[in-house]
């Protein structure tokens, strides 16, 4: 238990700085997160899911991954871009009651971060809360190019009905 603390705070990313490579991830993929449920979703993969991540950042992976749930998404620290990447940001609305019946919410993780900051693994979910409306998943970004590419996804999940895509649209546009 001694060298999993060290290693973790030798390999320690910020929660700030996670945060920032969320919204990095929102811009570079055009994600418009318009509402945001306020606690963080929790991560779920296994060793076989971190093909991407060096071998010494499975074990602060795993770590990351009991640590994130000791936090909650700050006011005004998430942010998108309704008109495209490179357009004004817009501070995403924060929900704190996320099951409200048929309000259209995303849910998502604090980043899981390799110690070089160049993989994350990330939980995006986008949930009507009308039981059979919504996507979501694990994904797994890299830094190519200076800009966050998503290059694998597990734990991914589909459902949507005819009236909940015209609703989503919607909300989409709001």
């Amino acid at each position: 238990m001694g060298l999993l603390t060290l290693y973790y705070f030798l390999t320690f990313t910020s929660v700030d700085r996670k945060h920032e490579i969320l919204n990095e991830i929102i811009k570079d993929n055009d994600f418009r997160l318009h509402k945001v449920c306020t606690q963080f979703e929790e991560v779920a993969f296994f060793d076989n899911d971190l093909v991407d991540f060096v071998i010494w950042d499975r074990l602060s992976a795993q770590t990351q991954k009991l640590t994130n749930k000791l936090y909650k998404i700050r006011e005004n620290t998430i942010v998108y871009f309704p008109n495209g990447a490179g357009k004004t940001p817009v501070i995403t609305k924060l929900e704190s009651e996320c099951d409200i019946d048929r309000e259209f919410v995303y849910r998502v993780s604090l980043p899981i971060v390799s110690y070089d900051e160049k993989t994350v693994l990330v939980k995006i979910t986008f949930d009507c809360n009308c039981s059979l409306g919504g996507h979501g998943g694990e994904y797994l970004f890299r830094m190519v190019d200076g800009k966050w590419r998503q290059t694998n996804q597990f734990n991914s999940w589909i459902s949507k009905l005819d009236g909940v895509g015209k609703e989503r649209e919607r909300a989409d546009a709001q």
